[in-house]
Order: structure tokens, then C-alpha cells, then sequence
């Protein structure tokens, strides 16, 4: 399955009549979102692992080719095909609001206080316009929905996490709340890449793993 089309084709399809809401799940291609897993209306079972970044403008040259050498070297016996995907994810900006509004609070001066205002005004319109966010790594693999895609879904995604865990990265299985959320994120425009000059397929960046024959 092209699950790149997939995703664009799930979290950006429309069409100009009407729907219920009832029909929603139907036309954005999502059939259900139970525990770990997405069903989608064309017959497959999706999991996505969350993937902790590491800053590698903290290692050296040969930090990073270590880093790289060491995950090759634990994945190559993966034959079936998965996905590395980088979406763009928001900030919690809550922390942020507390500390301006303390501030505000503190001082006397007009100017300062309005200057906080201006401050706090501007970053919660960047906010809801999805100017604020950072880039979050996930694995995405999926299987044909049968009655033991789950057990064959989390056993792969536990043989994962061990491998990236043996090089120094974190992998975590999204729960539901989770990839709810992370669908939201293909929902919501908002959250788009500004880039208007470049292909949609082009604006989300990725690694194709081939599958191993």
C-alpha cells in the first residue's frame, strides 16, 4: 500500500455535498481508533511508534556515523516495509503564558505591562495559527487487517523498540489518545508547511525503507 498517498488522500479528501457527522470517520478513510491501532475503510491495520529526537549537533563526525552504523546494524534484518515519517507537531505553550502574565503582574510600569500584553497577544495568535511547533519522528507499520494483525502489529513494534532502544533511542507505541491526536494533526491545516511553492508530496519529509527481498 502507497501509505504516503494514503495519509494525503485520508486526512485531506472532501467533497461538496454535505455529510453527518456520523459519515465523517467514512470520508477522511478512518474506519475506527481502538488502543494502539488505526482501522481504515480499505482494509489495514496501522501502528504508529513515536520516536524519541536526538540533537546530533551534539555528537561528533564520528558519534554520528557510530549512531548510524549501530541502527542499520540492528534493522537489517526488518523485511517488512515501514515508514519513517517527520510531521510537524504543536507546543505547549502553557508555561510560557504563566510566566508573561506573572510578569505583568509584577510591574507597575504601563509601558512593561503593555508590552507583556503585546508579547503574550502575539504568541497565542502564533499559536493558534500554527506558527509554533517542532518536528516530531514517527514509524508507521501496517498489515492487512486479519484476527491476528494486532498480536503480529505489537510483537514487530516491541522487536522495534528493543533494536532502536540498543542504539540509544526511545521508541514508544502510540495509545489512543495518542494517535488521535496525531490524526488531528493531519486534520488540521493549521499545522501545514508554509511552503506553497513545493508539491504536497514534497512538504513531508521522509526516508523510504525499502522493503528487504
Amino acid at each position: 500500500m502507497g501509505l504516503i498517498k494514503w495519509l494525503i488522500n485520508c486526512f485531506s479528501k472532501s467533497k461538496t455535498k454535505q455529510i453527518s457527522s456520523g459519515s465523517c470517520n467514512q470520508e477522511i478513510g478512518i474506519l475506527d481508533i481502538i488502543n494502539n491501532y488505526i482501522y481504515t475503510n480499505d482494509g489495514y491495520t496501522i501502528a504508529i511508534l513515536k520516536i524519541e529526537t536526538i540533537n546530533t549537533s551534539l555528537l561528533t563526525n564520528k558519534e554520528k556515523i557510530n549512531l548510524i552504523n549501530d541502527l542499520a546494524s540492528n534493522i537489517s534484518d526488518e523485511t517488512e516495509e515501514m515508514k519513517f515519517y517527520i510531521v510537524p507537531s504543536a507546543i505547549d505553550i502553557t508555561r510560557f503564558q504563566d510566566n508573561i502574565l506573572k510578569l505583568s503582574e509584577e510591574t507597575n510600569n504601563p509601558i512593561r505591562k503593555r508590552l507583556l500584553r503585546d508579547e503574550l497577544q502575539e504568541m497565542q495568535m502564533r499559536s493558534l495559527n500554527g506558527e509554533i511547533s517542532k518536528k516530531q519522528c514517527y514509524l508507521i507499520i501496517y498489515k492487512k487487517t486479519d484476527d491476528n494483525c494486532e498480536k503480529e502489529l505489537l510483537k514487530r513494534s516491541i522487536g522495534l523498540e528493543q533494536k532502536f532502544s540498543n542504539c540509544g533511542i526511545k521508541l514508544e507505541l502510540l495509545d489512543e489518545s495518542e494517535l488521535i491526536r496525531v490524526c488531528n494533526g493531519f486534520l488540521n491545516i493549521n499545522y501545514a508547511t508554509r511552503e506553497h511553492d513545493l508539491e504536497m508530496e514534497e512538504r513531508i519529509p521522509q526516508i523510504a525503507i525499502k522493503e528487504v527481498v
